[in-house]
């Protein structure tokens, strides 16, 4: 399955703003300050880019573009980005590989499996700029631009390439904790998990290994309207990973299943389930309430139509409210089987109303507007004041063509984001 971002590509005229000088083939130009793509390298790391082509960059001899990168990780340690021959293979790649302690970013080849074996380029090979690399709120960020052709050095095709992903559980360079292997068209911003590795052995590995879960991220849970008792599943691990703060997916996960341990483009979690029970609330008179995480709360209310049965209903509607203690867009979501690809969602940025969408993918411009003519919410509005936003509307349970709300047991997906801005929702998801 490919997965896609959106993609930068900067025109002659948009990019020449970003040239600080044109006097010679190889001066550096200045990246971009927002990086729109985004890879979600792994569970806890996306990779953030932009693509400046040859025909933008104003260098014609030989013709070369730029690569600008931010590799954000969860978590502290050295992190790599390697250009690869195939993401199966670590022996004759090249990395950028970033170390906390030392404050620097380097070029590396890699020449075997293990540390001795990765070793920092010659000094006038050293060629990247704008690099820096840096930890805070335990997390690990790097930096790098990088012309895409050098002499001597593997090619960055400015189409589909296999990079290598890597990191450390601490700042110095050892066995890597974590490495993902993955291919990705920087051109068309889609990428293609391949392989994915993670152990505590002593020495680096080459292998090819499949994920064992589903997913990338917002996740799921289960919600009994009835009763008012949820099911919460919640995922353990590090994002969907920023969020994209410029980049955009609202994503969801759930428990691997045997059909699942062989998908090679999802990435690995760990659900716990909790069960909350609010015993005695009839949710067709009250508002039934679900925390769905600490800040974030749900409240929802069936009406029922006058001589309507609940469990065999025409014109049965939920009532629903988010209260999220922060200023955000906010997003509710409805999943026949707990993922996010094919769930429908009912998203809302302050500023705007509340409209229904399908999720076709987890990058932003997969996420699309239902047509006008199933825009049939009522009473819809999201408001961000004194720090809370809220979000109200009221929806018919069974519509043609969409996902039904029964008077039982649901599947619902939540996530919101940072600020008001719709984009990747990083850590903030789950079902």
């Amino acid at each position: 399955m490919k997965t896609r971002s959106l993609p930068l590509l900067l025109s002659p005229l948009t990019a020449l703003l970003y040239i600080t000088s044109l006097t010679n083939a190889q001066t550096s130009p200045a990246c971009p300050s927002t990086l729109n793509n985004f890879v979600l390298l792994d569970e806890s790391t996306v990779f953030y880019y932009a693509l400046l082509p040859s025909t933008a960059t104003g260098s014609n001899d030989p013709p070369n573009g730029i690569l600008c990168g931010r590799v954000e990780h969860e978590g502290e340690g050295w992190i790599s980005l390697a250009v690869a021959q195939t993401a199966d293979e670590m022996v004759g790649g090249e990395a950028i590989i970033g170390l906390p302690d030392e404050n620097s970013v380097l070029k590396y080849e890699m020449t075997g499996k293990s540390t001795n074996f990765v070793t920092p380029m010659a000094e006038s090979m050293q060629t990247l700029w704008d690099e820096s690399i840096v930890q805070e709120d335990g997390k690990t960020i790097m930096t790098f631009a990088k012309w895409l052709v050098e002499e001597n050095e593997l090619e960055i095709a400015e189409g589909r390439n296999d990079f290598l992903f890597a990191s450390g559980s601490s700042n110095t360079l050892a066995y890597h904790a974590a490495r993902m292997g993955i291919s990705v068209d920087l051109m068309a911003g889609e990428w293609d998990v391949l392989t994915t590795t993670t152990s505590t052995e002593a020495a680096m590995m080459d292998e090819t290994t499949t994920l064992t879960t589903t997913e990338a991220a917002m996740t799921t849970d289960v919600t009994t309207i009835a009763a008012a008792t949820t099911d919460i599943a919640t995922t353990t691990e590090a994002p969907m990973m920023n969020d994209p703060t410029t980049e955009a997916t609202i994503a969801t996960s759930e428990a691997a299943s045997t059909e699942a341990a062989t998908t090679t483009d999802a990435i690995a979690t760990t659900l716990t389930t909790t069960t909350i029970a609010s015993e005695g609330l009839d949710c067709t008179v009250d508002f039934c309430e679900n925390e769905l995480t600490s800040g974030y709360l749900q409240r929802y209310k069936v009406n029922i139509p006058e001589g309507q049965d609940p469990e065999n209903c025409e014109g049965c509607s939920i009532l629903m409210e988010l209260i999220f203690e922060g200023e955000a867009w906010l997003s509710i979501g409805f999943s026949e089987d707990g993922n996010m690809i094919g769930s429908e969602a009912v998203i809302g940025v302050p500023g705007g109303t509340p409209q229904k969408y399908i999720m076709n993918g987890y990058a932003l411009n997969l996420v699309e507007l239902l047509p006008e003519e199933q825009q049939t919410l009522t009473d819809a509005s999201i408001t961000a004041t004194n720090g809370q936003t809220i979000m109200k509307f009221t929806k018919l349970m069974s519509e043609p063509g969409e996902i039904e709300i029964v008077y039982g047991e649901n599947r619902f997906l939540w996530a919101h984001g940072n600020d008001a801005t719709l984009a990747y929702h990083g850590n903030n998801r789950a079902a």
